[in-house]
């Protein structure tokens, strides 16, 4: 009976109690779906999307560089060095673009321009320089032109982008007064198109190919002492046979005055001989 008596007191704290524990256990249970959802929210997110750097965008281009080399040297036999450098420019992929020769105190001199491959330039100046018996000069060159082929290649996209505008408003044009307004801007835009196309094929080229100007010579104290002296007497007999002819060219020019010369020689004998000296 004392038990009974206290159930009314006591069952209201359980059910407060009761109440408190379903509470916070759905508090609890919130919050951790909270957490599971926004960790799903931030792995499911795509990344911010990068924007690029102007270095990267420099590094899409490759870089131009043209390479170009400057030789001179003496060779001990200059029809064997002319052939066997003639030769060697196929094994390197090279060709020869031009030959000058010419003939300075009895020895020869070739002033050649070669086009190589830029890959192929170190190795053909080196195989060239093993020709000479005396080196005067050596020069090899670079130069970037990279900045200059971006900037051209920028110019030729833009006036593409241009010569396609005026291709449709061609196609718009209603009458022929406008027809002939946009074909005016139409040949202008794709005159420059083409000059700057042909400027970056240009470029293309000379980065492709290197240039090797290349002189080489016989140096005349090759000749032996019997050649020196053959060449001599030769010389001698042509200077005296010129020396011949200038000297008759000159009296030929002076006949007026031998003549003139002629006559007063032979009145002054003539008068001698009327009117002898008194002795």
């Amino acid at each position: 009976m004392k038990t009974l008596s206290f159930l009314p007191l006591k069952l209201p704290l359980y059910l407060f109690g009761l109440f408190l524990i379903f509470s916070f256990s759905n508090c609890e249970g919130k919050q951790e779906a909270g957490n599971q959802a926004a960790t799903m929210d931030y792995a499911e997110a795509p990344p911010a999307p990068r924007e690029p750097s102007g270095k990267q965008e420099e590094a899409q281009f490759e870089q131009k560089i043209i390479r170009n080399a400057n030789l001179r040297f003496q060779v001990a036999d200059y029809p064997k060095s002319l052939n066997a450098i003639q030769n060697m420019l196929k094994s390197y992929g090279a060709f020869l673009v031009s030959s000058n020769e010419v003939r300075v105190n009895n020895s020869l001199e070739n002033d050649l321009m070669i086009r190589v491959p830029s890959k192929n330039l170190d190795a053909l100046v080196n195989k060239l320089t093993e020709k000479s018996i005396y080196l005067d000069y050596k020069n090899l060159s670079s130069e970037d032109v990279t900045t200059e082929f971006v900037d051209i290649s920028a110019r030729l996209k833009t006036k593409q982008a241009v010569e396609q505008r005026y291709l449709e408003l061609l196609k718009q044009a209603k009458n022929v007064k406008e027809i002939i307004e946009v074909e005016n801007q139409l040949r202008q835009i794709r005159e420059e198109i083409e000059s700057t196309q042909a400027r970056i094929n240009y470029i293309n080229r000379q980065v492709s190919y290197s240039t090797i100007h290349l002189q080489i010579y016989e140096n005349s104290a090759r000749q032996t002492g019997e050649q020196n002296f053959m060449v001599r007497i030769l010389n001698a007999l042509r200077n005296g046979w010129d020396l011949l002819l200038s000297f008759v060219v000159g009296m030929l020019y002076i006949w007026p005055f031998l003549i003139i010369i002629f006559l007063v020689i032979f009145g002054l004998k003539k008068f001698m001989k009327k009117h002898p000296p008194v002795r």
